[in-house]
């Protein structure tokens, strides 16, 4: 909030002395944005922790390709990992695997994995995002070659507010509640998420979720622009035009 209010101020300051111009101020106009986006996406995460807590956060269950939904969101979020020169894959053993699920808590499941992962690989590493299909289970795992959580750690990730430790203060805009949010989603859709990690080598997380179908299929007819979900899922990763 307060890059927002100081950067707005100067954007004011210079228009009225008339010493700007549009790119300058284009320029300040998306450091607002993709603050305010940060300040929306940190309100949301903490709306959504209180809905945990009071046991009525609902998922609405669709029976849709899970394959296409992951993937979808990898594509949409290769421009980020570009800005870092970190090589993002996808693959699958499977083009279809029809399951019931939230396509936008998965989606929201999936970006926050895949923010965390942009944010603490290095430049010049790459993250691998893989689906496959176990008798009744999907897998869905993202892996990268970055900084790792130390094993002691592991188990305390998902509590709320927990960041692994200060070396991490550099990327203030995390909250430490995106992963609480991503377990939940998670074990709302009957399923479990693995960790395997190890300093300075990277990180696996690794959701398992059953595969079945609903017989009342929620069909969401809502507009989705997949681009503005991305981009506030991603809103804080750094880019290099930020």
């Amino acid at each position: 909030l307060n890059v927002i209010l100081s950067t707005s101020k100067v954007a004011e300051l210079k228009i009225n002395t008339n010493n700007y111009d549009n790119k300058y101020l284009l320029g300040k106009l998306e450091q607002i944005n993709k603050n305010s986006n940060r300040l929306l996406k940190l309100v949301n995460n903490l709306i959504d922790i209180t809905k945990f807590e009071q046991g009525v956060y609902e998922i609405n269950l669709e029976n849709i390709n899970i394959v296409e939904v992951v993937e979808d969101i990898v594509l949409a979020s290769v421009d980020y990992a570009t800005y870092k020169n970190i090589d993002l894959v996808f693959d699958t053993e499977e083009e279809e695997i029809i399951t019931a699920i939230d396509e936008d808590k998965i989606e929201r499941a999936i970006l926050n994995l895949l923010s965390n992962a942009i944010k603490f690989t290095h430049k010049g590493g790459s993250i691998y995002v893989y689906i496959k299909r176990e008798n009744d289970k999907v897998f869905i795992s993202v892996e990268d070659n970055g900084m790792g959580i130390p094993k002691d750690k592991i188990n305390e990730i998902f509590n709320r507010f927990y960041q692994v430790s200060d070396t991490l203060k550099k990327h203030e805009e995390g909250s430490g509640i995106g992963l609480c949010i991503v377990e939940e989603i998670v074990d709302l859709h009957g399923g479990k998420i693995n960790v395997y990690s190890e300093v300075n080598k990277g990180s696996k997380f690794e959701i398992i979720l059953p595969i079945y179908i609903v017989e009342e299929n929620f069909k969401n007819l809502q507009i989705r622009d997949i681009q503005q979900i991305v981009k506030l899922e991603m809103s804080d990763v750094d880019t290099k035009e930020n």
